[in-house]
């Protein structure tokens, strides 16, 4: 959750919980505090590709409401800001 309230899933990989964690170090817990240069965990992609497994990721905003979502198109890295969340100002 940020320190505005907006929850955020990240998802990483499609059918990988049949891994039962394989694959995956997760190196945040429940709580922690994080910034934009926490790693939050480690993916080993070509276990993922190897299992049959897209290593697609998933980043869900669980509940916005009045704000907008701006996102930046095309391959992003790790680091790099993929998009903004503005409030909306409803005059």
């Amino acid at each position: 959750m940020t320190k505005n309230g907006i929850e955020i899933l990240i998802h990483i990989g499609i059918d990988t919980v049949e891994l039962n964690g394989e694959g995956f170090e997760i190196l945040v817990d429940i709580d922690d505090k994080v910034d934009k240069s926490t790693l939050l965990a480690k993916v080993d992609l070509n276990y993922l590709k190897m299992q049959n497994k897209k290593t697609d990721i998933m980043v869900i905003f669980t509940n916005l409401n009045d704000e907008k979502l701006s996102l930046d198109l095309g391959e992003n890295l790790a680091m790099k800001k993929i998009g903004t969340i503005e409030n909306k100002i409803v005059v």
